[in-house]
């Protein structure tokens, strides 16, 4: 589960370890609340922190449980894989599944 306080911006990131082709990101929302502090979501991917591109944006808001697939507009290349709601929120998600073709 991922939780942070309310604040500005708030992100989720991993950094996979080297580079993939990253195809699609798939999150699933909390079952038990908060399901609709998702929203306005960028889906950022790239190389390297100074070279993100945006993959997908929500606009939400999510709902509880929701299970949300978002297949990149294009296959980003990239190492990172970036969540971040833009204003002020807190950022409530149960698990991100990343997709990448080999």
């Amino acid at each position: 589960m991922i939780h942070t306080y309310t604040e500005n911006s708030p992100y989720w990131e991993v950094d996979l370890g080297r580079i993939y082709r990253i195809k699609r990101v798939e999150i699933y929302n909390r079952r038990d609340c908060c399901g609709e502090r998702l929203h306005d979501l960028d889906i950022t991917v790239g190389p390297s922190h100074n070279t993100m591109s945006l993959c997908k944006h929500y606009t939400g808001p999510g709902i509880n449980g929701a299970h949300l697939i978002f297949d990149c507009h294009r296959t980003e290349s990239g190492r990172y894989v970036n969540l971040m709601i833009k204003g002020r929120e807190a950022l409530n998600l149960m698990e991100v599944k990343v997709y990448a073709i080999e």
